[in-house]
């Protein structure tokens, strides 16, 4: 049996992680323009956080803020907030869900503290895009993504991502130990929140209708639960232990700053991953629709871009190598792909952009068939006009009836030519 320590608080941080999109690719002029808007901003790169190109710390708010954004124009907004305890004892996982729902959807209804400056931020650095755009030569890749926008789902946002980190090394030996039935039972219902009926990462709706207490009768599948989470620590670092599901990511031991950052920065890297593939998904389901609408005009050019420039993040993202990581972090990083089901989304993602390749195919086969009947036409003008000038004449000295005869080949031309 592992005793206790009571000689401290133990502390229990949670990092918010809050993606958006800004809806273009960032280049140089873009940074510029971020470094005159705004202060404390950095454009060293960081280890890990490959692609980013900005960094931006706003302290001057009831909590600070800092922004990662990513060359493809996705964003990280995030934070810290702890709490203490005197126990693990008093630790209720039920508490700790309830109060994580609260946040994540005040921040999805932007009546959280923090809500005022993330708004504003996001805002000033999609008008930045806004203004590029306008002032870019005519490059139709360059247009803002939908996703870039008050209208898209939670007015701009779509969800929270919180990770724990308790700093007690003793709750670490107690969550391997088997015997430790009753922590490891409270610790399985914080790691799936669906037993309170807590699931709130998306937050959609209202708060879902909480579950204080779960029934005796259902420690069994608690224990399954325990069994299955707690038999895999994704870390190799022997100071920490590491436990993931889809709801959740905790990290027990010996939590120093060190750790807390490198666990942020690795979510932020890891969300920028989840988000694009989340967002790039939603794009292309909204084109194949578009594709329906007779009405509707297709920009194949630029679909195509956007397919090459998918295929290609889901290349990079898919082919995560050990080598250019560290075991360790290498580790983390397929912890996270496998517990998110980042392969179903993605997997989802590549079928639709599949279609998508095909339906451009086929649009710019009948292009091509529109372009020949465009050449058709041409050629048949110039023959037409080389002689109309000397006939015509006759024909309007003779009678206006045979004008219009004689014009009738070039109206139904053009008629055969735009039949939809």
């Amino acid at each position: 049996m592992h005793k206790i320590s009571q000689t401290r608080s133990i502390s229990l941080k949670a990092v918010r992680i809050i993606p958006f999109d800004i809806g273009i690719d960032i280049d140089s002029a873009i940074v510029r323009e971020i470094q005159k808007e705004f202060e404390n901003v950095s454009t060293e790169k960081e280890f890990l956080l490959e692609g980013r190109v900005v960094n931006i710390r706003v302290m001057a708010v009831k909590i600070p803020l800092e922004i990662d954004l990513f060359q493809d124009g996705i964003g990280i907004a995030s934070f810290f907030e702890e709490s203490l305890i005197n126990s693990i004892e008093e630790f209720d996982a039920f508490q700790v869900l309830q109060q994580r729902a609260r946040v994540h959807k005040a921040i999805l209804k932007h009546e959280h503290a923090c809500s005022e400056a993330i708004s504003k931020i996001i805002e000033k650095l999609r008008e930045i895009a806004r203004r590029s755009t306008e002032t870019r030569s005519k490059n139709k890749a360059s247009r803002i993504r939908l996703t870039a926008s008050q209208s898209w789902e939670k007015k701009g946002l779509s969800y929270i991502m919180s990770v724990y980190l308790i700093d007690m090394p003793e709750l670490a030996l107690k969550l391997k130990d088997s015997k430790e039935k009753g922590i490891r039972r409270k610790f399985a219902s914080f790691m799936e929140p669906s037993v309170h009926r807590a699931e709130d990462t998306f937050a959609k709706g209202d708060l879902p209708m909480f579950r204080p207490r779960i029934a005796s009768e259902e420690t069994a599948l608690l224990d399954e639960i325990a069994n299955r989470i707690f038999a895999v620590d994704y870390d190799m670092d022997p100071s920490v232990s590491t436990y993931m599901t889809w709801s959740n990511v905790v990290v027990v031991g010996n939590i120093n700053e060190h750790v807390v950052r490198e666990y942020a920065t690795l979510q932020k890297k890891f969300q920028h991953v989840w988000f694009y593939s989340y967002i790039a998904d939603n794009l292309v389901k909204k084109t194949l629709e578009q594709f329906e609408k007779s009405e509707t005009r297709i920009d194949i050019d630029y679909l195509d871009r956007l397919r090459s420039g998918i295929l290609l993040r889901i290349d990079e993202f898919t082919n995560i190598q050990e080598s250019t990581l560290g075991s360790r972090y290498f580790r983390l990083m397929q912890g996270f792909m496998e517990t998110s089901q980042l392969d179903r989304l993605v997997s989802s993602l590549e079928k639709k952009v599949a279609l998508l390749g095909t339906r451009i195919e086929r649009e710019d086969s009948k292009n091509g068939q529109i372009a020949q009947r465009r050449i058709e036409f041409v050629l048949f003008v110039l023959t037409y006009l080389s002689g109309v000038s000397s006939v015509l004449t006759v024909i309007q000295q003779t009678n206006i009836y045979l004008a219009i005869l004689f014009h009738l080949p070039l109206l139904l031309l053009l008629l055969y030519l735009y039949d939809p």
